[in-house]
């Protein structure tokens, strides 16, 4: 996968002042670098190659100012994006081809190259890709660094993962438009686009980078892209003690349908569910995964039009107190009519917690119109966590959700009782630990297929046998073993009619 990161053309458009900088005499504004030495900006980034022409213009001039006089530009922290780390080290993004817009310095795009992915790094300033491809050298990494315009970019194939740090706020303000049909022309059906840009709830000072409304956003990139998610955060300080500039993290992914597909009215066997959890949902996308199943079934079942709010480590608790801001999972329940709001429980929770906070959620997403569904996944093993054993862990977490749901009469996917349906009374190890991720502790590929398919029945009351078990856009490439595959589907329809056919 190659990352493409994509900075801003100009310091006038990064910050959306105008009259930043002069084109007679280049320099940045009093009020810019007061902003910058807050240590409240990310790069914004450019680097170049010789294989292309470079663009000519008074933007070029303005932003190479900016590095020409040999000092360190205020806005580079030095390191990778916390936002872009923890989104690989988590396995959000994996190696691939990527390409960042607006590279700058090239922290990012040197970063994930050392992490294995084929990154490709865009910028206009030649003088930031000069030192870019200098801290390539000395990190002994290889980043093809082009000197180009975001909003005109060379041709190139479509690159599996797109990264911009700081470009599209700055650049919708000049097109919109432009800036999506980069986006377009760089992606396939499948590309992730990882997005940080000002947000409209940062308080107004004189200074700062441009700020975007969560409506705005949506409207930018619905035509062409899902949103994985779409949550607040805040931009990295060059300063360990001062908080940067509040920002939204994006997550996207190209659409495989076309958007004349897209702009038809959905049907009634179309279904749009929430999905709000955590790092066992996120590991190999299991949402989009359930979407996939869903398109391989015959044209007389659902499809399944998904959204998510996905959060590492974070549970019902965490997700509630979150409040009630732009991208925050309540305000997405609100946000839209769903026909099922998935709600998934970390797997240490204690029952009286999760009790008070389920019914919470469970409450709000009734108000809004919607039906509540409870995920239990599977639990974590003795490898991960001394204190869980197999089964008793799996049956703990899974009974308790179960209790609940029937207090409630709220329909629960209880997949820990897949797992162990699928495995049978006496596994090896080696059987329970191929369901697993490396770290025992999250579900591996084989783990989120079984997931997939008991959810797919519990929302669709259709049995999974049949679908699909290849996933070429998700992580690389997974597929399950027809045989395997088909295993896994029985198990889970079985459950299924067990534990919530039965209720109701």
């Amino acid at each position: 996968m190659k990352l493409m990161l994509c900075g801003c053309l100009s310091l006038s458009l990064a910050f959306g002042i105008s009259s930043a900088v002069s084109a007679a005499e280049p320099h940045i504004s009093r009020e810019v670098i007061e902003w910058c030495l807050q240590g409240s900006w990310m790069v914004a980034a450019s680097e170049a190659i010789p294989q292309e022409s470079p663009p000519k213009s008074s933007q070029q001039d303005r932003w190479d100012a900016v590095y020409r006089d040999g000092r360190r530009a205020p806005w580079d922290i030095g390191r990778p994006a916390t936002d872009l780390k923890q989104a690989v080290e988590n396995g959000t993004l994996r190696p691939c081809r990527v390409v960042e817009l607006g590279c700058g310095p090239g922290n990012d795009a040197i970063y994930l190259a050392g992490r294995g992915f084929d990154v490709t790094a865009i910028d206009i300033a030649p003088t930031a890709l000069e030192q870019a491809e200098k801290k390539a050298g000395e990190a002994r990494v290889k980043v093809r660094w082009l000197h180009a315009d975001v909003l005109n970019p060379p041709k190139l194939e479509p690159f599996d993962l797109i990264y911009d740090r700081g470009c599209y706020h700055g650049l919708r303000q000049q097109n919109a438009a432009g800036y999506v049909e980069t986006l377009r022309r760089l992606s396939h059906p499948g590309t992730q686009v990882l997005i940080l840009a000002g947000h409209a709830n940062e308080p107004p000072p004189h200074y700062g980078p441009p700020r975007v409304r969560e409506t705005d956003i949506r409207s930018d990139f619905g035509k062409w892209f899902e949103f994985q998610w779409l949550r607040e955060t805040r931009f990295d300080s060059t300063e360990p003690n001062r908080k940067g500039a509040l920002a939204w993290c994006i997550l996207l992914r190209r659409n495989t349908e076309t958007p004349a597909a897209q702009g038809a009215q959905p049907g009634p066997q179309s279904l749009k569910v929430l999905f709000i959890g955590n790092s066992q949902m996120q590991c190999f996308d299991l949402p989009q995964m359930i979407k996939v199943m869903s398109d391989s079934a015959p044209a007389d079942r659902p499809r399944i039009a998904i959204g998510q709010a996905l959060l590492g480590g974070r549970g019902l608790k965490g997700y509630w107190e979150a409040g009630e801001g732009p991208g925050s999972p309540r305000a997405m329940i609100r946000a839209e009519k769903w026909d099922y709001v998935v709600i998934q429980e970390i797997f240490n929770a204690r029952e009286q917690e999760f009790q008070d906070y389920a019914a919470k959620f469970d409450d709000l997403i009734r108000q809004s119109g919607s039906k509540t569904l409870l995920f239990a996944t599977a639990n974590v093993t003795e490898y991960y966590d001394a204190s869980f054993r197999y089964p008793e862990g799996f049956k703990r977490l899974n009974d308790m959700q179960l209790s609940f749901g029937k207090t409630r009469e709220i329909p629960v996917a209880a997949a820990g009782y897949a797992w162990m349906k699928y495995l049978g009374p006496q596994p090896s190890e080696q059987q329970r630990l191929d369901l697993y991720h490396p770290d025992k502790g999250h579900p591996g590929p084989k783990g989120t297929y079984l997931y997939a398919c008991l959810l797919y029945a519990v929302i669709t009351g259709k049995t999974p046998e049949g679908l699909t078990g290849e996933f070429p856009d998700l992580r690389g490439g997974i597929t399950i073993a027809k045989q395997e595959a088909s295993n896994m589907q029985k198990a889970a329809w079985q459950v299924y009619q067990e534990t919530v056919q039965r209720s109701q």
